[in-house]
């Protein structure tokens, strides 16, 4: 079964935002992006807004194997926080 928009991404709160930012990073070299953005959300005290489920936009295409045993593939996290300057 296909699934819905509303089905992959989960929103956990709706604050009201004036004139909202978006920051995004991706993985790359050293993970310097995920690294500044996770210490921007820290720093700023941002809570979690929602998230997307990696599911649907993945497909296994091996194994995660760890000490001789195969473990659960690790999906990428791809989730929302917000921070309002109050």
């Amino acid at each position: 079964m296909p699934q819905t928009p509303k089905s992959v991404v989960k929103f956990y709160c709706k604050p009201k935002l004036k004139r909202p930012i978006l920051v995004a990073a991706w993985p790359g070299i050293g993970s310097v992006a995920l690294r500044a953005a996770r210490y921007l959300r820290e720093k700023l005290g941002a809570e979690e807004l929602g998230e997307i489920d990696p599911m649907p936009f993945f497909e296994p295409g091996g194994v995660f194997v760890e000490e001789d045993i195969i473990q659960p593939l690790k999906f990428p996290q791809n989730k929302f926080y917000f921070w309002k300057n109050t």
